[in-house]
């Protein structure tokens, strides 16, 4: 009882059915933006952002970054609690309707307390979308993350990669950031660390990206993250080019020229099949 009174002192079971929602959904999926949270609950963008003020105030969530929100420490706590009466009230399997002890409630969150990143991030599809191609990105690019280029190919802002990379980084230690001088003054840049490479190793295909020199020369080349993003590229380069070469094609310069172009067209199609072909070995 005293347990039940503590938490809808916190929030109030009758009216703050969306504040226990949102608290939920950040248990499950961890931080996320309103976005998320008001797909992932059912409600419209106004109902989530009143409801996440108000627990704001109770200092049960915090604020990660512009619109990105989790629980804080006192929430979690709160949600243990939660967990621990539903825990105990479940019957044992072959019972008669006795409550589980104690000591096997503290194993059961000594265990969830040993799950690691790795495990955690495949709780929320967003998060590991992100990692996935942040990751595949900056393995092509040496470790440093392309974060303009990425977010064209992606086909979203800067600010959400941005974002996203911070939430990587201090939820899941899969990326970091450093400051390093540059001759404009300091320059942010952003590096998978050896957990991320570890967890991206771990996804099927990977390791055939990261051997693959044929993909990395076409990646680099071109200043993409992915190979049909380059590949789109090279037709549009080769596009523009083609009808100049072959308006002047009377002139002696357009043969050598033409003969460049040619080169440049045989050599990248081929390099283009390779890449293909090493990522489906």
């Amino acid at each position: 009882m005293d347990i039940l009174r503590e938490l809808d002192e916190s929030i109030d079971f009758a009216k703050g059915e969306i504040q226990w929602k949102i608290m939920l959904f950040l248990s499950e999926k961890g931080a996320s933006s309103i976005s998320e949270i008001s797909k992932g609950i059912g409600v419209n963008k106004k109902a989530s952002i009143d409801s996440i003020r108000k627990i704001i105030a109770k200092g049960l969530v915090e604020r990660v970054k512009y619109d990105i929100y989790d629980l804080s420490a006192t929430g979690r706590s709160l949600l243990e609690k939660l967990s621990t009466l539903s825990y105990l009230r479940e019957p044992l399997n072959g019972s008669n309707g006795n409550p589980k002890d104690i000591s096997s409630y503290s194993n059961f969150v000594q265990d969830r307390n040993t799950i690691d990143g790795e495990m955690d991030i495949m709780h929320n599809l967003n998060h590991y979308y992100y990692f996935v191609e942040i990751g595949k990105a900056a393995m092509i690019n040496d470790g440093k993350v392309p974060v303009t280029a990425l977010s064209k190919e992606l086909g979203v802002s800067k600010r959400t990669i941005i974002n996203y990379l911070e939430v990587l980084s201090v939820r899941y230690k899969f990326f970091k950031r450093i400051n390093r001088k540059s001759v404009s003054g300091l320059k942010v840049e952003w590096l998978i660390t050896d957990e991320g490479k570890k967890v991206l190793g771990k996804i099927p295909g990977i390791h055939k990206m990261r051997n693959n020199i044929f993909l990395k020369f076409i990646l680099r080349s071109t200043l993409s993250t992915r190979l049909d993003y380059a590949i789109f590229k090279l037709l549009i380069i080769f596009a523009i080019i083609s009808p100049i070469i072959f308006y002047f094609y009377k002139s002696p310069i357009d043969h050598i020229a033409a003969t460049i172009w040619l080169y440049f067209l045989v050599f990248y199609t081929l390099s283009s099949i390779m890449a293909f072909l090493g990522t489906r070995k």
